[in-house]
């Protein structure tokens, strides 16, 4: 799928990206020195280099995962969510609700039925299912304290496009407004 220009594209907040890349580099210049260290040292002791480096491969790896890699985004089908073991696209016909979340945007489902290869977790006294997109998060402070952030910005954008979305997919009203009976119908 091709970006268009209708698409919006939302990212984790510029410090939780700047964090996740202290993570990437630390881990990259970690393994870097160790795989050094293992290269310049003897062979007794490279085995601890080697898990060093291994190590930090691996924080660089769950830094740019969990840190870099979600994002939300609102296409002309709908809402593609990428987390960072799932990417889920909830159509807009599917779309209940957007609220923002500590955990995330939770995009609630009229229906609970898997999206493609994934699965959602059914929601708890909701009709359908939700999904979650990481990218966006609201802090517990902001709810606390009734503060309207980034979050909630995001939540309105994409439920008012589901709406509007939605009533564009609705068939539309029957002539004379819907509540007359058209003429020469039996009351």
């Amino acid at each position: 799928m091709h970006p268009t220009p209708d698409d919006r594209l939302w990212r984790p907040s510029l410090p939780a990206r700047a964090g996740a890349w202290a993570f990437v580099v630390s881990g990259l210049v970690t393994a870097a020195l160790a795989l050094a260290s293992a290269a310049a040292g003897d062979r007794r002791a490279a085995a601890g280099s080697l898990f060093l480096a291994g190590s930090g491969l691996l924080l660089a790896a769950v830094a740019w995962r969990w840190g870099l890699h979600p994002s939300l985004t609102a296409t002309a089908s709908g809402i593609d969510i990428r987390n960072p073991l799932r990417s889920v696209l909830v159509p807009w016909s599917d779309v209940e609700g957007v609220v923002p979340g500590y955990s995330g945007i939770i995009v609630l489902r009229f229906s609970s039925r898997p999206l493609g290869q994934h699965v959602t977790v059914p929601s708890v006294g909701l009709g359908g299912g939700h999904v979650k997109a990481w990218a966006v998060q609201k802090s517990n402070w902001a709810h606390w304290f009734g503060r309207r952030v980034r979050a909630d910005e995001v939540a309105h954008e994409l439920a008012q496009r589901a709406r509007r979305t939605q009533r564009g997919l609705s068939p539309p009203a029957p002539p004379g407004g819907g509540g007359e009976r058209p003429a020469g119908t039996p009351r």
